[in-house]
Protein backbone atom coordinates (compact mmCIF):
# COMPACT_ATOMS: atom_id res chain seq x y z
CA UNK A 1 0.00 0.00 0.00
CA UNK A 2 2.78 2.50 0.75
CA UNK A 3 3.73 2.34 -2.84
CA UNK A 4 0.49 4.01 -3.82
CA UNK A 5 -0.36 7.48 -3.65
CA UNK A 6 -3.59 10.02 -3.21
CA UNK A 7 -3.90 13.54 -3.62
CA UNK A 8 -6.60 16.08 -4.34
CA UNK A 9 -7.29 18.02 -6.81
CA UNK A 10 -11.15 19.92 -7.92
CA UNK A 11 -12.31 16.82 -9.61
CA UNK A 12 -12.06 15.22 -6.03
CA UNK A 13 -9.20 12.56 -4.23
CA UNK A 14 -7.52 10.50 -6.92
CA UNK A 15 -5.64 7.00 -6.46
CA UNK A 16 -2.35 6.87 -7.87
CA UNK A 17 -1.30 3.08 -8.63
CA UNK A 18 2.86 2.25 -8.36
CA UNK A 19 2.30 2.20 -12.31
CA UNK A 20 1.48 5.60 -12.81
CA UNK A 21 -1.93 5.07 -13.43
CA UNK A 22 -4.80 7.49 -11.27
CA UNK A 23 -8.57 6.67 -10.34
CA UNK A 24 -10.81 8.77 -8.91
CA UNK A 25 -11.55 7.03 -5.57
CA UNK A 26 -15.02 6.79 -6.58
CA UNK A 27 -14.69 5.20 -9.52
CA UNK A 28 -14.90 1.24 -8.95
CA UNK A 29 -12.14 0.62 -11.20
CA UNK A 30 -10.01 1.97 -8.33
CA UNK A 31 -11.36 -0.73 -6.12
CA UNK A 32 -10.90 -3.31 -8.84
CA UNK A 33 -7.10 -2.09 -9.13
CA UNK A 34 -6.46 -2.47 -5.29
CA UNK A 35 -7.99 -5.32 -5.21
CA UNK A 36 -5.34 -6.82 -8.36
CA UNK A 37 -2.36 -5.49 -6.66
CA UNK A 38 -3.23 -6.68 -2.92
CA UNK A 39 -4.31 -10.36 -4.28
CA UNK A 40 -7.83 -10.01 -2.52
CA UNK A 41 -11.19 -8.61 -3.29
CA UNK A 42 -12.05 -5.28 -1.54
CA UNK A 43 -14.22 -2.09 -2.25
CA UNK A 44 -12.78 1.41 -1.32
CA UNK A 45 -15.89 3.47 0.39
CA UNK A 46 -16.40 6.57 2.40
CA UNK A 47 -15.15 6.11 6.12
CA UNK A 48 -17.75 8.36 7.41
CA UNK A 49 -20.08 11.56 5.99
CA UNK A 50 -17.28 13.86 7.09
CA UNK A 51 -14.00 13.85 5.10
CA UNK A 52 -11.25 12.43 7.14
CA UNK A 53 -7.09 13.07 6.15
CA UNK A 54 -5.32 11.90 9.02
CA UNK A 55 -5.21 14.18 12.12
CA UNK A 56 -4.98 17.69 10.96
CA UNK A 57 -5.35 19.52 7.35
CA UNK A 58 -1.93 19.74 7.01
CA UNK A 59 1.27 18.51 7.94
CA UNK A 60 4.47 20.49 7.86
CA UNK A 61 8.30 19.74 8.39
CA UNK A 62 10.90 22.03 8.60
CA UNK A 63 14.54 21.62 7.05
CA UNK A 64 16.12 22.11 10.06
CA UNK A 65 13.97 18.86 11.90
CA UNK A 66 15.23 16.98 8.87
CA UNK A 67 19.01 17.73 9.84
CA UNK A 68 18.23 17.18 13.43
CA UNK A 69 16.91 13.56 12.49
CA UNK A 70 20.22 13.29 10.56
CA UNK A 71 21.63 13.53 14.30
CA UNK A 72 19.91 10.78 15.75
CA UNK A 73 19.59 8.45 12.45
CA UNK A 74 22.23 7.33 9.92
CA UNK A 75 21.79 9.94 7.87
CA UNK A 76 19.42 13.15 6.62
CA UNK A 77 15.99 11.54 5.87
CA UNK A 78 14.33 12.24 2.47
CA UNK A 79 11.53 14.68 3.62
CA UNK A 80 8.81 12.65 1.15
CA UNK A 81 9.35 9.87 3.86
CA UNK A 82 6.94 11.63 6.67
CA UNK A 83 4.46 12.72 3.57
CA UNK A 84 4.45 16.49 4.55
CA UNK A 85 1.78 18.75 2.60
CA UNK A 86 4.46 21.40 3.54
CA UNK A 87 8.48 21.40 3.92
CA UNK A 88 9.78 24.29 5.02
CA UNK A 89 13.38 26.02 4.54
CA UNK A 90 14.98 26.80 7.72
CA UNK A 91 18.03 28.00 9.16
CA UNK A 92 17.70 26.98 12.75
CA UNK A 93 18.75 23.78 14.77
CA UNK A 94 16.77 21.28 16.05
CA UNK A 95 13.62 20.51 15.89
CA UNK A 96 12.47 24.43 15.32
CA UNK A 97 8.45 23.37 14.53
CA UNK A 98 7.93 22.70 18.90
CA UNK A 99 8.56 26.41 18.78
CA UNK A 100 5.82 27.25 16.59
CA UNK A 101 2.96 25.71 18.23
CA UNK A 102 -0.22 28.00 18.96
CA UNK A 103 1.83 30.50 16.45
CA UNK A 104 0.84 31.54 13.25
CA UNK A 105 2.30 31.16 9.98
CA UNK A 106 2.14 33.94 6.57
CA UNK A 107 2.90 31.12 3.47
CA UNK A 108 2.93 33.45 0.26
CA UNK A 109 0.63 35.96 -0.05
CA UNK A 110 -2.43 34.44 0.92
CA UNK A 111 -2.02 31.60 3.33
CA UNK A 112 -2.32 31.60 7.21
CA UNK A 113 -2.12 28.88 9.13
CA UNK A 114 -2.00 27.87 13.02
CA UNK A 115 0.46 25.86 13.76
CA UNK A 116 -0.81 22.67 16.16
CA UNK A 117 0.81 19.77 18.28
CA UNK A 118 3.88 17.61 16.88
CA UNK A 119 2.63 14.86 14.49
CA UNK A 120 3.01 11.86 15.86
CA UNK A 121 4.93 9.46 14.19
CA UNK A 122 3.95 5.35 13.66
CA UNK A 123 5.97 2.66 11.97
CA UNK A 124 4.60 3.91 8.67
CA UNK A 125 7.81 6.26 8.09
CA UNK A 126 9.80 3.08 8.22
CA UNK A 127 8.26 1.28 5.37
CA UNK A 128 9.19 1.55 1.82
CA UNK A 129 7.37 4.43 0.01
CA UNK A 130 6.67 5.00 -4.13
CA UNK A 131 10.52 6.95 -5.69
CA UNK A 132 11.51 7.15 -1.44
CA UNK A 133 14.89 5.42 -1.78
CA UNK A 134 14.62 2.93 0.98
CA UNK A 135 16.56 4.16 4.31
CA UNK A 136 17.77 2.84 7.51
CA UNK A 137 14.91 2.57 10.43
CA UNK A 138 14.22 5.94 12.33
CA UNK A 139 10.96 5.52 14.47
CA UNK A 140 12.51 4.09 17.12
CA UNK A 141 15.86 6.87 17.55
CA UNK A 142 12.74 9.39 17.10
CA UNK A 143 11.25 7.65 20.06
CA UNK A 144 14.27 8.04 22.16
CA UNK A 145 14.95 11.57 21.11
CA UNK A 146 11.34 13.79 20.35
CA UNK A 147 8.78 10.97 21.98
CA UNK A 148 8.43 10.51 18.32
CA UNK A 149 7.14 13.49 16.69
CA UNK A 150 8.37 14.67 13.81
CA UNK A 151 7.07 18.31 12.12
CA UNK A 152 3.40 19.87 13.06
CA UNK A 153 -0.21 19.40 12.20
CA UNK A 154 -1.55 22.98 11.43
CA UNK A 155 -4.92 24.12 10.42
CA UNK A 156 -5.56 26.91 7.56
CA UNK A 157 -7.05 29.87 8.80
CA UNK A 158 -7.07 31.63 5.50
CA UNK A 159 -7.13 29.54 2.18
CA UNK A 160 -5.32 30.50 -0.88
CA UNK A 161 -2.44 28.70 -3.16
CA UNK A 162 0.91 28.56 -2.29
CA UNK A 163 3.78 27.47 -4.81
CA UNK A 164 7.22 26.03 -4.01
CA UNK A 165 9.65 28.85 -2.95
CA UNK A 166 7.05 30.93 -1.52
CA UNK A 167 8.07 33.22 1.44
CA UNK A 168 6.91 31.70 5.02
CA UNK A 169 6.81 34.41 7.95
CA UNK A 170 6.17 33.77 11.49
CA UNK A 171 3.19 35.95 12.75
CA UNK A 172 2.36 34.60 15.81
Amino acid sequence: MMLWRSTVSADGVLLHAPDGAAYSVLDPAASAALSGALGQPLELRPETNIAHHDASGVHLVTTSSLRAAAGIGDAEPDHRRFRANIVIDTDGTGFVEDGWIGAVLAIGSEVTIRVGAGMQRCVMIDRPQADVTPEAPLLRALGRYHDTAFGAEAEVLTPGRIAEGDPVRLVR
